[in-house]
């Protein structure tokens, strides 16, 4: 199919109008970049109420609870002295083991825990005392056969025991507790030894500032919110990120992890009296990307996991990413630009990399990061990293940073070439992104250089440094290791809009990086007098009389992108077309207002979706799962 683009420029329209129209421009264009994500603090016992529906509650006992308090005239016990009465339990309970019992004195401690207030010694003593009695409840065989999964009572069981870790970790982060090796932690009655700390997390746990709760936090701005119902307590990892450079984390930035807390208690106790008994644990730090399910004792349940709250805290604690000024002026993302992942890398998981567009920062996938990371398949499978630059430098400058930041990163973390998963990478872009990323699946042509010079290149009287920066820009071969490209609403054939004397002004007034303009100084003249009037050569820098910026790279005579839609991707890379239309979904034709079908359509690619939308196409549900779609296909078919 061949697609011819259309006339799109702007009539004579009254001052107001058009300086709406420049208005509107900005306005969609930002319109790529996520809404904001907050977190705000609240307490997380109210949380973990709304999340378990109230079914533990300080102000109400469960109806067996009451019961039994009834049937062994027990209710004025618990009115007048409650603490005496648990101990006593606590007492009956080490001598005669008794499941009845149990659930009923883990209830109690962590309704009497809250109770005592947060600062409570006591109340900490309390929460601690539940934790050991749930664990027993669900793994120790003392008790009899352990009920059944499906048994409401081991859901009743294992939600105290998440509510009373939860409870206690809060109130010792804010004592400022440390869970060394050999700490003893008391408890109602005896006390818990900690001899071991583990960790599946990719994270060196040394390394890391701090943990949080997730269930502290509430989330505005990030939806659907991917947690799991599972025992164990979701947590932030939080590390402060001053790596060297060329390690794919941005300096200063608060890098986050998801985690979920297991207090994994040795059964029976080291020693066993009935005023202070022994236990022994270990705390372990469960990575919910690696694994969905918890096993002690030989039982094995579901891992709790909170996927969006970590993210949704990177994100809301981050700088802003002045997307906007770092198109003006280039400087401003000078130490960022590159590539960053989310977390170290990790052999055997396929590289997905997200590629904004104009005017946008990598908080514009904040969306569909969040749906494939909560996905289970393909969160334990693809690891997530995002190019950052800026967009004021034109297309071909910003593609040889990508294409070097990706060689980078197979120098330092496949430089044998051992790892399959490396070299199946996939790159998801959006808008000016996409030109980008097409850039990374093609081979260069001499055309390039051929717009410019009339002479070889090696012709020119340039240093080592500008030659090096003119080849890396106009001779290049496609990426070896990228296999698949989505492209998102993606110009090849240029917009109009970059066409409109708004966006011409607004090229005007942006930067270019340094060295470029240096080149641009020394080289433009001698190519000005070398083409010459006479020549029917015309050319978008010659015409320009200065080096290109971003938006520049946009128009649709711009002959770089006439040249590179018509030359093939290299032969393994598939690729697929996800574009909106503002009018009508599954409607070839049209526009997204930004992107006309003309130019985002291309032949051959494996599939094409259409959605109802405005350029934020990133953002769209529909185009989201088609991702999302696209990801497990991959997998699918990726040896």
């Amino acid at each position: 199919m061949t697609t011819t683009p259309h006339n799109h420029r702007d009539v004579l329209a009254p001052p107001a109008l058009r300086w709406w129209r420049a208005f509107a421009l900005g306005v969609v264009l930002l319109a790529g970049c996520a809404g904001p994500v907050s977190v705000t603090r609240v307490d997380p016992l109210k949380q973990f109420d709304q999340l378990t529906d109230g079914r533990i509650s300080a102000d109400a006992l469960n109806a067996d609870t009451r019961g039994f308090l009834q049937a062994h005239v027990l209710e004025h016990a618990w009115a007048s002295d409650p603490v005496a009465l648990l101990r006593e339990l606590d007492r009956q309970t080490l001598t005669t083991p008794e499941r009845d019992r149990l659930r009923v004195l883990m209830e109690l401690c962590c309704v009497q825990a809250e109770k005592e207030g947060a600062t409570s010694e006591l109340g900490s003593r309390l929460s601690l005392a539940c934790v050991v009695y749930a664990y027993r409840y669900l793994f120790d065989a003392n008790f009899g056969t352990p009920l059944a999964l499906q048994d409401p009572r081991t859901r009743r069981a294992y939600e105290l025991y998440n509510r009373a870790l939860t409870a206690y970790l809060q109130r010792k982060q804010a004592a400022g507790t440390h869970y060394h090796r050999g700490v003893q932690l008391p408890l109602l009655n005896g006390a818990l030894e900690v001899n071991d700390r583990q960790s599946d997390l990719v994270w060196d746990l040394t390394r890391c500032d701090t943990f949080k709760l997730a269930c502290e936090y509430n989330v505005d701005g990030l939806e659907p919110h991917y947690r799991t119902d599972g025992l164990g307590v979701p947590l932030i990892v939080v590390r402060t990120t001053n790596d060297a450079a060329g390690t794919g984390f941005v300096p200063g930035i608060q890098q986050t992890c998801a985690a979920t807390a297991f207090l994994r208690v040795m059964l029976p106790p080291v020693t066993c009296t009935t005023a202070a008994p022994l236990y022994q644990a270990e705390i372990m730090f469960c990575d919910p990307r690696r694994a969905d399910a918890i096993s002690a004792n030989g039982r094995t349940f579901p891992l709790a996991s909170d996927l969006t709250t970590p993210l949704a805290y990177m994100i809301a604690k981050a700088p802003e990413p002045a997307s906007i000024r770092a198109m003006f002026n280039v400087n401003i993302w000078q130490q960022q630009q590159g590539l960053h992942m989310l977390q170290p890398y990790q052999p055997g998981r396929i590289p997905v990399v997200f590629v904004h567009g104009l005017m946008s920062s990598p908080v514009a996938w904040l969306q569909m990061l969040n749906t494939v990371m909560g996905d289970p398949v393909l969160n334990k499978r693809y690891q997530f990293w995002f190019f950052m630059y800026p967009t004021g430098n034109p297309v071909l400058y910003s593609a040889s940073l990508l294409r070097a930041s990706l060689h980078t990163m197979q120098r330092i973390y496949d430089p044998a070439g051992r790892d399959p998963a490396f070299s199946n990478m996939v790159v998801v872009s959006h808008s000016m992104g996409g030109l980008l990323a097409r850039f990374t699946v093609q081979d260069s042509s001499p055309e390039y250089w051929n717009c410019l010079g009339n002479q070889p290149f090696g012709a020119y009287h340039l240093t080592p440094d500008e030659a090096t920066l003119i080849s890396n820009l106009l001779f290049f071969t496609a990426v070896p290791y990228v296999a698949r490209v989505a492209f998102l609403a993606t110009p090849h054939r240029g917009s109009p809009y970059a066409d409109t004397w708004y966006a011409r002004i607004g090229a005007r007034i942006t930067s270019v990086q340094q060295g470029l303009v240096a080149v641009g100084d020394k080289l433009l003249p001698v190519l000005a007098r070398q083409t010459g009037d006479a020549s029917t050569k015309r050319d978008l820098v010659l015409d320009l009389g200065r080096i290109p910026t971003g938006i520049d790279s946009l128009r649709p005579e711009n002959p770089v992108l006439k040249i590179s839609v018509a030359l093939p991707f290299a032969p393994r890379v598939v690729y697929h077309s996800i574009m909106g239309n503002e009018a009508a979904a599954n409607t070839p034709g049209g526009t997204d207002g930004i992107v006309p079908y003309w130019s985002s359509h291309l032949d051959g690619a494996a599939s094409e979706m259409i959605v109802k939308s405005d350029h934020s196409v990133e953002v769209n549900p529909r185009a989201i799962l088609e991702v999302r779609r696209l990801l497990l296909e991959h997998l699918a078919q990726t040896p």
